[in-house]
């Protein structure tokens, strides 16, 4: 198998498998291992009425989600895929396939978040509610919400630190659009504020519960919903520097020594999926020790809540 083949497998491997979970959520018992895998993070139960709303909610961002990701997958390796046919594939083919799937998800999911909290008539019916009203810091943990901030910082750091270079002569990165720099640098910034300023309509949006359970649950899916949120400028301040990174380097010629400006731009590559993928490992650890999940329900409901499972 030559390495033009194996690339093409091994991304539509990826696209593949960001097709499995909606596929799995499609069946009746999908719906309810994905709603019983969730509800045992939040500790609630799935009692009636209020259970099979959160079964349907659930599976529906899910299919939005996964088709959003294998979309982007499917869009982006169909174009990638003919570059490499009369020769050697691009050097950042198989990064572009996997910068589609995982921006696609967090789109995805995040446009089912913003749906399913502002796009979903709220009903007239009042039975309980609670005196305070909750704030962002009371759903979404601060380090997702200062992490979205930090990524968003770095894209810009980086995308003015290639401007300048590219500028002062000192490397030549070739003949790249200002153009990108600009978006690079700005997009991140735009995404980190128009989260915020949607997460701020969530929140505006009464919460309407008739039980006490129905209540923990709303909040439960709105944290749910203001983390995939969070998600989107988290995911494009990684993914632009890549995307700007990837530009650069497909229109420099030659290799390294020969060309510094390869050595600088694959190595900042390496470093940037390096640094992504330390910042990936603590945070799954950190999630493992400290439950984000659940920590809507230290902020609001206190120790036990209500639906608790034993």
């Amino acid at each position: 198998m030559d390495r033009h083949t194996f690339l093409l497998l091994l991304a539509a491997v990826i696209v593949g498998a960001a097709a499995v979970p909606g596929l799995t959520a499609l069946t009746a018992r999908g719906r309810r291992n994905l709603a019983h895998r969730v509800a045992r993070k939040v500790d609630l139960a799935l009692d009636p009425p209020v259970g099979p709303v959160v079964v349907r909610r659930l599976a529906r961002r899910e299919l939005i989600a996964s088709a959003a990701a294998t979309a982007a997958g499917l869009a982006t390796l169909l174009v990638v895929a003919p570059l490499g046919v009369a020769g050697e594939p691009g050097q950042y083919d198989l990064m572009w396939v996997l910068v589609a799937v995982l921006g696609g998800r967090a789109l995805g999911a995040a446009t089912a978040a913003v749906y399913e909290t502002l796009g979903r008539a709220a009903r007239p019916s009042v039975r309980i509610a609670r005196a305070s009203t909750p704030a962002h810091g009371d759903y979404v943990p601060p380090r997702e919400r200062i992490g979205a901030w930090v990524a968003a910082l770095a894209a810009v750091v980086l995308s003015l630190g290639l401007a300048a270079i590219d500028a002062s002569g000192l490397v030549d990165l070739g003949d790249p659009s200002p153009m990108v720099f600009v978006l690079a640098a700005l997009a991140p910034v735009a995404a980190v504020a128009l989260d915020e300023v949607l997460a701020r309509r969530v929140l505006s949006r009464p919460q309407r519960a008739e039980t006490t359970l129905e209540l923990a649950w709303d909040d439960a899916l709105r944290a749910r919903a203001l983390r995939d949120m969070v998600t989107v400028p988290l995911t494009i301040g990684i993914v632009a520097p890549l995307v700007l990174l990837g530009v650069v380097g497909e229109g420099l010629e030659g290799g390294w020594p020969a060309n510094p400006a390869v050595g600088l731009v694959s190595g900042l590559v390496a470093a940037l999926l390096f640094g992504v993928l330390v910042v990936v490992l603590v945070t799954a650890t950190l999630s493992t020790a400290q439950r984000p999940e659940r920590y809507f329900r230290q902020r609001l409901w206190g120790a036990a809540g209500p639906g608790a499972r034993p």
